[in-house]
């Protein structure tokens, strides 16, 4: 944003089921930014004037998407569209557009989704239009990426998020809870509040969440003393968001698994056991009366 490049965020959410659904969403989310944009007058009054046309065109189709379903949505030329578009973005000095497509992994209930945007976005970038999509979700959609073909696998190359380093949390912490929040946060506080959230950013945003409503009761202002005050509390709620999520993932005998796992390490380890960190598969076939070659698979996992 800096660069004065244009970031477009998109959430898929359970309407968009066809292409034709899925290119509208994006030219809506598209059409919402640029309305917002500081540019000169004359390059954002082309700018609308190309966002009027499309919008035109788009006018019997948002009727057909308040019917009854049942009526298949007419494919758009997405193609077309964005292309008129960057011509318009390049005369008001947008070097790049940044399309961020939150909840991706519902493309893969869209046929032909992940193509459909290789495709798009490939003939555009030849075509010398800066456009970059982003997805964004869960992993597993990257399995399915890898295992469709290469060249959609190039087009959209996974990255997973790295720990944050303790600058990165006292940076966030200052940004988050000082600037934006008003909350004082002392020196002494970002070593074990790094500690607590291991360099995880979501657990970190869990932990802080916490402490804000707290410290509106305690003059605005987080230490040391405070933090271990509601360790108890933040720990709880960083393992809340981060651990429940993923266990419902699981499967019935997983779950089982871990379970009887936990148990176990609780019982035969309660204070942990540096020299004892790991269950082979046979005991953990034991522990869930099921075949060792099955329970491996599942440890693994």
């Amino acid at each position: 944003k800096e660069s004065k490049c244009v970031v477009v965020r998109l959430e898929l959410h359970e309407g968009v089921k066809t292409l034709g659904y899925l290119s509208l969403a994006i030219l809506d989310a598209m059409q919402k930014q640029l309305q917002v944009l500081s540019l000169k007058e004359q390059a954002k009054n082309k700018l609308l004037a190309a966002l009027r046309i499309i919008q035109v065109k788009y006018q019997g189709l948002e009727l057909t998407m308040k019917r009854a379903e049942g009526k298949p949505l007419p494919e758009l030329d997405l193609y077309d569209d964005l292309l008129e578009l960057w011509k318009q973005l390049r005369q008001a000095g947008v070097p790049v557009v940044v399309i961020e497509i939150d909840e991706a992994e519902r493309l893969e209930h869209i046929e032909g989704a992940l193509t459909f945007l290789k495709n798009t976005f490939q003939k555009l970038y030849q075509d010398q239009c800066n456009y970059v999509v982003i997805l964004g979700g869960k992993m597993g959609i990257y399995k399915e990426i890898e295992e469709m073909h290469s060249p959609i696998a190039r087009f959209f190359p996974p990255t997973e998020l790295k720990p944050l380093s303790l600058q990165d949390t006292e940076t966030y912490l200052r940004e988050l809870m000082e600037k934006r929040g008003k909350i004082t946060v002392s020196r002494d506080a970002a070593v074990p509040l790094h500690v607590l959230s291991d360099g995880n950013p979501f657990a970190l945003n869990a932990i802080c969440d916490v402490l804000y409503d707290r410290a509106q009761d305690a003059h605005k202002t987080i230490d040391l003393p405070f933090i271990i005050l509601f360790q108890q509390e933040l720990v709880a709620k960083a393992g809340a968001g981060l651990f429940e999520k993923r266990f419902r993932l699981l499967s019935e005998t997983e779950k089982g698994l871990l379970t009887a796992l936990v148990k176990e390490s609780s019982t035969k380890w309660p204070d942990g056991d540096a020299a004892r960190r790991e269950f082979t598969p046979t005991e953990a076939a034991e522990l869930v009366k099921k075949p060792t070659s099955n329970t491996g698979t599942y440890l693994e996992r």
